[in-house]
Formats: structure tokens, C-alpha cells, sequence
């Protein structure tokens, strides 16, 4: 008989406690250790994810491939593909020298002209002094190598007409100095009319 108590007041512990802890989640909203301690999902195994999205992507690819045997439909020649590979680029060498290619000046509609921390043309001068360095390190190395100029790429070659080289022009100053005269050829032409 004392036993039997023993398992009635345990079982009344525990439906007490069931009570507390739903009157506790009602009252006041749970913290985040509460919600992740008695969270009945838990954690996702990452691994599992990679096999399914590598799956997807396989199952993707398989479906973008022609099927043996099947007749190839002629792409019109006003189609125009979904998508395109991507442009390699194609490193350049020279007697073992990587010959660096010339930076793209940025167009005129790349910049907002508004004064941002990281303009374009100051990531432009950035690479065109990286491009300056990295050509003058190659022909350093082709001089100490003693290989005529006449042999070196194009691009690398100094030129002698000139003498000495002309120093670059600070490409943003230039670009501020281009919207001055653009605003000011503005405020004449609001002025006379």
C-alpha cells in the first residue's frame, strides 16, 4: 500500500510540474535558451542538406543534357540562350613571366559623381598603379635576363619616342574636373535662356 503511494504522489509531482512549466509559457514568453533547450526539432545535420542541394543541382544538370538518341531542334538565329559560360580570362606569358593586362578605365555612367568612399575611379587608379608596378617588376626581369625590347609583348614594351614617361592623371580628379565644366556649361545655357 505504501507503494502505491509512492507512484501516486510521483505521478502528482510530475502533473504538478506540468502545470507550472504550461503556466510559466503562458504568462510570460520564453527566453531563447528555454525555446532551444525544449525544442522538439533540434539542430539540422548540415551534411544531409549538402547531399540533397547536390542532388538538386545533379538532377538539374542531367536535365539540361540532350538525350541520346533524341532529334537536336535547331536553335533559331534570333534566340537567344539562357545563359552563357563565363569569360576565361587568358593569361598572357613570357619566358615564364605573366604579362598583366591593362585595367579597363571605368565608363562614365559607372559613377554617380555623389563623392562615395569607394569611387570607381579610385578602384581604377588603385589597379592601374598595381598594372604600372607589375609591369615595370616583368621588365625588370627581362632586363636583368638580358632579353632585347624588341622581343618583349607590346604592352610591356617601353616606349622610347617619348623619353620618359608621362605621369598618369589622377582619374577622379579628372572626373570631378569633367562635372564642374559639364555643370557649368549647364549654368550658362540656363543663364542665356
Amino acid at each position: 500500500m505504501r507503494a502505491h503511494k509512492l507512484i501516486a504522489s510521483s505521478s502528482l509531482l510530475e502533473y504538478a510540474s506540468c502545470i507550472k512549466s504550461s503556466r510559466k509559457y503562458h504568462t510570460t514568453p520564453p527566453s531563447t535558451v528555454e525555446l532551444y533547450m525544449h525544442s522538439s526539432h533540434g539542430g539540422r545535420n548540415l551534411s544531409e542538406r549538402f547531399l540533397r542541394l547536390e542532388k538538386m543541382l545533379l538532377a538539374k544538370h542531367n536535365l539540361s543534357q540532350p538525350v541520346a538518341g533524341s532529334p537536336r531542334i535547331p536553335k533559331s538565329p534570333g534566340q537567344i540562350p539562357l545563359s552563357t559560360p563565363p569569360q576565361q580570362s587568358i593569361v598572357t606569358t613570357f619566358k615564364g613571366f605573366v604579362i598583366p593586362e591593362a585595367p579597363k578605365p571605368p565608363g562614365p555612367d559607372e559613377c554617380c559623381m555623389s563623392g562615395c568612399v569607394v569611387c570607381v575611379h579610385d578602384s581604377y587608379q588603385e589597379s592601374l598603379d598595381t598594372y604600372n608596378l607589375s609591369v615595370a617588376s616583368v621588365r625588370a626581369s627581362l632586363t636583368a635576363m638580358k632579353i632585347p625590347v624588341g622581343q618583349w609583348p607590346k604592352s610591356i614594351r617601353p616606349n622610347l619616342e617619348r623619353g620618359t614617361p608621362l605621369p598618369t592623371p589622377n582619374i577622379s580628379l579628372s572626373a570631378f574636373e569633367d562635372m564642374e565644366r559639364s555643370l557649368k556649361a549647364r549654368r550658362e545655357a540656363s543663364a542665356q535662356s
